[in-house]
């Protein structure tokens, strides 16, 4: 609102005091998306060239039977487990200006690379939300619940409804308890294992011992780097932290409270391909005007669910 003129005097807001239109758009911020820390695409072969689907045959698993001098060896069939990998989602966008519109405004060029460069960072998101709907679905399910971990059954990663509460008293326990059921699924491998938390994360990591340096050893905390600077990759119980504001949360009715879905596990149990990513300006035969449209194809599968776990939880 502009300023206000006084009774019986003239407002020459929007008559002769004409608005000014900056001549660039204002950028805003965008977060980067995790799909080349949380996935792999080893796996996919020829399928970013051609195919809809790849499917995978896991390593059997030999059956050990107990020896005695004499007897007679008992025979087995191996069995062959596969898994499918299918090219089965796709999200576009697709804007229409018309050709007088685009002459008139005084920056059309960067409106349409604004909304080419826009289409391209939402479609990421987007797949970035499918992927970790997906892990959540697929992982193991003696990898996550009140009762997780494949041998001992004791690890409480919380369950919908009952949350696992997490301050930063308890944060080093959490990292552990993830740690435990990742262990018993015979799953490790050093420098691929992940965990992605959500911005609410921040306070109980920055109240965790790991902000104290005596905890860690090491000259100063482990949360700043050199300069005092928060560090963005941790790796504390030998996960490394990623942030993402996609982590899926939801309001527990029973809890009363939003609670999140804290994914871990390690980086190539999960393949994906991006078979298809494009985006064009095309003329309309009907109007004087163009489409500025994109697509993207892409599949997406948990190969190892046992690579994978999922703590529901509370961050206080």
């Amino acid at each position: 609102m502009t300023i206000p003129a006084a009774t019986g005097y003239p407002q020459y807001s929007g008559s002769l005091i004409q608005p000014h239109f900056y001549p660039r758009f204002l950028m805003r911020s965008y977060a980067e998306t995790l799909m080349k820390d949380i996935t792999s695409t080893s796996y996919t072969g020829q399928l970013r060239q051609f195919g809809d689907q790849i499917t995978f045959q896991r390593e059997p698993v030999a059956r050990i039977h107990r020896y005695q001098k004499n007897l007679r060896l008992q025979t087995d069939t191996p069995e062959i487990e596969t898994t499918t990998l299918t090219v089965d989602e796709g999200f576009y966008w697709n804007y229409k200006l018309d050709r007088v519109d685009v002459k008139q405004i005084r920056n059309a060029d960067d409106l349409q690379n604004a909304l080419i460069a826009s289409g391209g960072r939402s479609v990421g998101y987007a797949q970035e939300k499918s992927i970790l709907a997906k892990m959540i679905r697929d992982a193991a399910p003696y990898n996550k619940g009140i009762n997780a971990g494949l041998n001992s059954r004791n690890v409480n990663l919380g369950a919908v409804g009952n949350p696992l509460q997490i301050t930063g008293g308890n944060l080093l326990e959490f990292f552990a308890r993830c740690n435990q059921v990742m262990a018993e699924s015979n799953v490790w491998e050093a420098g691929e294992m992940f965990m992605i938390l959500p911005p609410a994360a921040t306070a109980p990591l920055f109240t965790s011992p790991l902000s104290n340096a005596f905890v860690t050893g090491l000259p100063r905390s482990f949360l700043v780097d050199a300069s005092g600077k928060p560090l963005r990759n941790l790796d504390p119980a030998g996960f490394r932290l990623l942030g993402s504001n996609f982590v899926p949360t939801v309001y527990d009715t029973t809890a009363n409270a939003q609670c999140s879905f804290v994914i871990f596990g390690r980086r190539n149990a999960t393949g994906y391909v991006q078979q298809l990513s494009d985006a064009d300006v095309i003329k309309s035969e009907h109007f004087f005007g163009s489409y500025f449209r994109g697509l993207s194809i892409f599949g997406h599968k948990p190969l190892f669910p046992e690579q994978l776990g999922v703590a529901y939880v509370r961050f206080n």
